[in-house]
Protein backbone atom coordinates (compact mmCIF):
# COMPACT_ATOMS: atom_id res chain seq x y z
CA UNK A 1 0.00 0.00 0.00
CA UNK A 2 2.91 2.31 0.67
CA UNK A 3 4.41 1.78 -2.80
CA UNK A 4 0.79 2.33 -4.22
CA UNK A 5 0.59 5.67 -2.46
CA UNK A 6 3.24 7.26 -0.17
CA UNK A 7 1.59 10.05 1.22
CA UNK A 8 -0.68 7.21 3.17
CA UNK A 9 -1.15 8.18 7.14
CA UNK A 10 -3.05 4.79 7.75
CA UNK A 11 0.03 2.97 5.84
CA UNK A 12 2.61 3.99 7.73
CA UNK A 13 1.04 4.32 10.63
CA UNK A 14 -0.08 0.62 10.77
CA UNK A 15 3.38 -0.02 9.18
CA UNK A 16 4.74 1.82 12.70
CA UNK A 17 2.06 -0.93 14.68
CA UNK A 18 4.13 -3.91 13.01
CA UNK A 19 7.16 -2.47 13.71
CA UNK A 20 5.93 -1.87 17.26
CA UNK A 21 4.90 -5.52 18.11
CA UNK A 22 8.12 -6.82 16.42
CA UNK A 23 10.08 -4.83 18.61
CA UNK A 24 11.76 -2.58 16.10
CA UNK A 25 11.33 1.12 18.31
CA UNK A 26 13.61 3.03 16.23
CA UNK A 27 11.88 1.67 12.74
CA UNK A 28 8.44 2.19 14.21
CA UNK A 29 9.36 5.78 15.14
CA UNK A 30 10.74 6.13 11.33
CA UNK A 31 6.92 5.33 10.11
CA UNK A 32 5.21 7.23 12.63
CA UNK A 33 6.81 10.63 11.72
CA UNK A 34 5.81 9.33 8.05
CA UNK A 35 2.33 9.08 9.26
CA UNK A 36 2.88 12.65 10.50
CA UNK A 37 4.59 13.88 7.31
CA UNK A 38 1.29 12.54 5.56
CA UNK A 39 -1.19 14.37 7.60
CA UNK A 40 0.14 16.42 10.45
CA UNK A 41 -3.26 15.95 12.75
CA UNK A 42 -3.31 11.88 12.44
CA UNK A 43 -3.61 11.99 16.08
CA UNK A 44 -2.59 7.66 16.74
CA UNK A 45 0.40 8.05 15.06
CA UNK A 46 1.28 11.48 17.47
CA UNK A 47 0.31 9.39 20.47
CA UNK A 48 2.20 6.32 19.41
CA UNK A 49 5.51 8.20 18.50
CA UNK A 50 5.33 9.50 21.95
CA UNK A 51 4.64 5.78 23.45
CA UNK A 52 7.84 5.11 21.66
CA UNK A 53 10.49 8.23 22.49
CA UNK A 54 8.57 8.00 26.45
CA UNK A 55 9.58 4.14 25.99
CA UNK A 56 13.41 5.49 24.80
CA UNK A 57 13.89 8.14 27.37
CA UNK A 58 12.31 11.16 25.16
CA UNK A 59 9.96 12.45 28.04
CA UNK A 60 9.62 15.69 27.39
CA UNK A 61 9.39 15.16 23.72
CA UNK A 62 6.92 12.82 23.96
CA UNK A 63 5.02 14.81 26.10
CA UNK A 64 4.85 17.60 22.87
CA UNK A 65 3.35 15.04 20.80
CA UNK A 66 0.97 13.95 22.98
CA UNK A 67 -0.17 17.51 23.76
CA UNK A 68 -0.52 17.62 19.71
CA UNK A 69 -2.38 14.83 19.10
CA UNK A 70 -4.97 15.76 21.94
CA UNK A 71 -4.78 19.44 20.20
CA UNK A 72 -5.53 17.46 16.84
CA UNK A 73 -8.60 15.03 17.93
CA UNK A 74 -9.63 16.31 21.40
CA UNK A 75 -11.93 13.42 21.66
CA UNK A 76 -8.74 10.63 21.67
CA UNK A 77 -8.82 8.78 24.69
CA UNK A 78 -5.48 7.06 24.28
CA UNK A 79 -3.86 10.18 23.86
CA UNK A 80 -5.03 11.52 27.26
CA UNK A 81 -4.00 8.14 29.33
CA UNK A 82 -0.44 8.20 27.59
CA UNK A 83 0.18 11.73 28.89
CA UNK A 84 -1.23 10.87 32.29
CA UNK A 85 1.07 8.31 32.48
CA UNK A 86 4.14 10.46 31.22
CA UNK A 87 3.04 13.40 33.82
CA UNK A 88 3.21 11.15 36.49
CA UNK A 89 6.25 9.33 35.24
CA UNK A 90 7.63 13.43 36.12
CA UNK A 91 5.88 13.54 39.74
CA UNK A 92 3.37 16.02 37.91
CA UNK A 93 0.18 14.50 39.41
CA UNK A 94 -2.27 17.13 39.56
CA UNK A 95 -1.42 17.36 35.97
CA UNK A 96 -1.83 13.64 35.38
CA UNK A 97 -4.97 13.47 37.21
CA UNK A 98 -6.62 16.42 35.96
CA UNK A 99 -5.90 14.66 32.20
CA UNK A 100 -6.98 11.03 33.66
CA UNK A 101 -10.20 13.07 34.25
CA UNK A 102 -10.94 14.83 31.45
CA UNK A 103 -10.11 11.19 29.25
CA UNK A 104 -12.86 9.78 32.18
CA UNK A 105 -15.49 12.66 31.10
CA UNK A 106 -15.03 11.98 27.05
CA UNK A 107 -16.10 8.33 27.21
CA UNK A 108 -17.12 5.70 29.42
CA UNK A 109 -14.35 4.11 32.11
CA UNK A 110 -14.01 0.67 30.18
CA UNK A 111 -13.11 2.39 27.57
CA UNK A 112 -10.22 4.46 29.53
CA UNK A 113 -9.18 0.82 30.43
CA UNK A 114 -8.37 0.12 26.83
CA UNK A 115 -5.78 2.70 27.08
CA UNK A 116 -3.91 0.62 30.29
CA UNK A 117 -5.20 -2.89 29.47
CA UNK A 118 -3.94 -4.53 25.68
CA UNK A 119 -6.40 -6.41 23.40
CA UNK A 120 -9.16 -8.58 25.41
CA UNK A 121 -6.07 -10.27 26.61
CA UNK A 122 -6.19 -8.65 29.90
CA UNK A 123 -2.49 -7.76 29.97
CA UNK A 124 -1.26 -4.41 31.09
CA UNK A 125 1.06 -2.54 28.63
CA UNK A 126 4.80 -2.29 29.75
CA UNK A 127 5.48 1.48 29.44
CA UNK A 128 8.83 1.15 30.92
CA UNK A 129 9.03 4.85 31.45
CA UNK A 130 10.45 6.40 34.26
CA UNK A 131 8.89 6.03 37.46
CA UNK A 132 6.05 4.41 35.80
CA UNK A 133 5.47 0.61 37.56
CA UNK A 134 3.03 -2.11 35.92
CA UNK A 135 3.24 -4.78 38.58
CA UNK A 136 1.29 -7.38 38.03
CA UNK A 137 -1.55 -9.19 40.57
CA UNK A 138 -1.13 -12.89 40.65
CA UNK A 139 -4.12 -14.76 38.62
CA UNK A 140 -6.59 -16.44 41.10
CA UNK A 141 -6.16 -20.51 40.54
CA UNK A 142 -9.16 -22.65 39.88
CA UNK A 143 -7.27 -26.06 41.24
CA UNK A 144 -8.68 -27.10 44.76
CA UNK A 145 -6.04 -26.93 46.98
CA UNK A 146 -4.53 -30.56 48.35
CA UNK A 147 -6.84 -32.64 50.79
Amino acid sequence: MIDSDPASEFAWHNLGLAFNLQGEQSKAARAYREAIKADPSHAPSLSNLAVVLANSGRADEAEKYLREAIEARPRYVEAYGNLGAILGAFERYGEAVAIYEKAVSLTPIAALFTTIWQGSSGRRKNLNWPGVTTRRRPRPTTKAPPA
